[in-house]
């Protein structure tokens, strides 16, 4: 990411190595428009963790992907 910035993506409490996106675009007054995503596929409910820490701050987003039976 810009200046050192970075994503932490967790899997259920562990850190994610594989599968993580990230794409930043420069916005015209100067700052960065930074996004991340993973491509994963769950059998089983499972809870992802974004954080994005920077020298500005650091923000986390968390979502819980349940799954049903057919």
């Amino acid at each position: 990411g810009p200046d050192g910035s970075y994503f932490v993506w967790k899997k259920n409490g562990q850190t994610m190595k594989a599968c993580i996106m990230e794409q930043s675009h420069v916005l015209l007054d100067g700052r960065v428009h930074v996004l991340s995503w993973v491509k994963d596929s769950v059998s089983e409910n499972t809870e992802y963790t974004c954080s994005f820490v920077s020298k500005a701050g650091n923000a986390t987003s968390e979502v819980l992907i349940t799954t049903e039976d057919k």
